[in-house]
């Protein structure tokens, strides 16, 4: 756990921003390499993925916040503090494919194969997002006792609900999971039709953010039911949706070949 990377003066680098930062540059460049490859307009993409990342960042940060209202009634200001850690990835993908959507149509990008040029890259910001959280020491585990279990300093939030536990390193279970799934991506890149790419990546993390939400830590008002919290839920309702609409566009006419994939 390393939640500050070093502080001078006024001046503090935290873990988590900076995971934050790298995840999005890794991923935009990624994402730019491919739209002028594709030869689509890179100043609209890279317009998109700045409004993405807002609406992401804010949206993630009002699911948190709400689900976790209790660690800040007390000082709400501390909720704008976004770099110290603490996003639900649920609330910024609600927020962010509609805002897509339109960004998209208004422009005139090819909304489903743009879509599919995000997944592999925004399956690798989140497995570097999750390594923030880790050195952070937010979105931590359940006790347990597998020999792998990790113990956080005193000054840990999770020492403090959890003194002198193991947990479960849950956020690195999704770096490896994401990590997966990105290379299954990659390697299916191209071979769908287009927008398939896109909700397969949604059923994959879906089920990812469902089973390791089993090991993960959250406030009692976070759950629906015993053992079921409101992000499996969101789990279960994106998982239906993704499934539904990849087998819609899979039986959509096949495209004809395009000026990108005739260039190659």
């Amino acid at each position: 756990m390393l939640p500050q990377i070093f502080s001078f003066g006024p001046i503090h680098l935290y873990s988590y921003g900076l995971m934050l930062a790298l995840a999005f540059y890794v991923g935009a460049t990624w994402l730019w390499r491919d739209a002028r490859a594709r030869g689509w307009d890179e100043n609209h993409v890279a317009t998109l993925s700045l409004v993405l990342l807002v609406v992401s960042v804010v949206g993630a940060r009002a699911m948190f916040v709400g689900t976790h209202w209790s660690d800040y009634a007390g000082n709400p200001v501390e909720a704008l503090k976004v770099w110290r850690g603490g996003l639900t990835l649920y609330g910024g993908i609600l927020l962010a494919i509609p805002t897509g959507i339109f960004y998209c149509l208004r422009v005139g990008l090819p909304l489903w194969r743009v879509a599919d040029a995000f997944a592999p890259p925004l399956a690798l910001g989140m497995a570097l997002g999750r390594v923030g959280c880790f050195l952070n020491g937010c979105c931590y585990g359940l006790p347990t006792r597998l020999p792998w279990g990790v113990m956080f300093p005193p000054s840990a939030y999770s020492s403090m609900q959890f003194p002198g536990h193991h947990l479960h390193p849950s956020q690195l279970y999704i770096t490896v999971a994401e990590l997966g799934a990105m290379g299954l991506l990659v390697a299916l890149r191209d071979r769908l039709r287009p927008g398939q790419l896109w909700w397969l990546f949604v059923m994959l993390d879906s089920v990812i953010r469902f089973l390791v939400d089993y090991t993960r830590y959250y406030e009692p008002s976070a759950y629906l039911l015993p053992n079921f919290a409101l992000s499996q839920a969101l789990s279960v309702g994106l998982f239906a949706a993704a499934l539904v609409m990849y087998a819609l566009l899979g039986r959509a006419p096949a495209a004809q070949p395009s000026a990108e994939h005739a260039a190659r």
